[in-house]
């Protein structure tokens, strides 16, 4: 049976290297949705979803600049 964590409620909270840990792996999935996003958006004809994908990378790099500040503060 999977775990659950219920962040929102106290319970299991992240500090320290596994809070670090986390973000840095999420930098990772965020930075690699970003490639997909920009990637894909190139290799599409339709202009309305190229428009949509490339609002989806610009999303994907407010929060790749975000988790990089968060975890320069945690250094």
């Amino acid at each position: 049976m999977k775990e659950e964590h219920d962040f929102d409620h106290g319970e299991d909270q992240l500090a320290g290297s596994d809070l670090k840990d986390h973000l840095q792996e999420t930098l990772r999935l965020e930075n690699q949705l970003l490639q997909t996003y920009a990637i894909t958006a190139q290799s599409v004809a339709d202009e309305e979803l190229q428009t949509r994908l490339h609002n989806m990378a610009e999303g994907n790099a407010k929060r790749v600049k975000q988790l990089e500040y968060e975890l320069s503060k945690l250094k």
